[in-house]
């Protein structure tokens, strides 16, 4: 994280770099360490969590690499509580 956050000056404009870094992040299995295997997470408790978000947050881009800077950390809880209610959800409507 630390030297794309250098050549960036800790903010990443493109998709295509926020991108790399999330693959980075799915490779190393830490992405979403908050939400439920099923939906691509590592499912861990809060303990866990909170290791994992304290060491995400010693770069300005980890939180973004990990997918737990907000807004998403809890839009992933509200998508995954509202696929166990209802089904399939989505956070935004469908593109016409």
């Amino acid at each position: 994280m630390i030297p794309v956050e250098e050549e960036h000056r800790g903010v990443v404009r493109s998709d295509e770099v926020r991108a790399r870094l999330q693959r980075a992040a799915k490779e190393a299995g830490v992405f979403a360490p908050h939400a439920s295997p099923t939906y691509g997470g590592r499912g861990l408790d809060m303990g866990g969590r909170a290791v994992v978000f304290e060491e995400a947050g010693y770069s300005l881009l980890g939180p973004l690499a990990l997918n737990i800077a907000a807004p998403d950390e809890g839009n992933m809880h509200m998508l995954e509580a509202a696929s166990a209610r209802w089904g399939a959800a989505r956070s935004a409507p469908a593109s016409r």
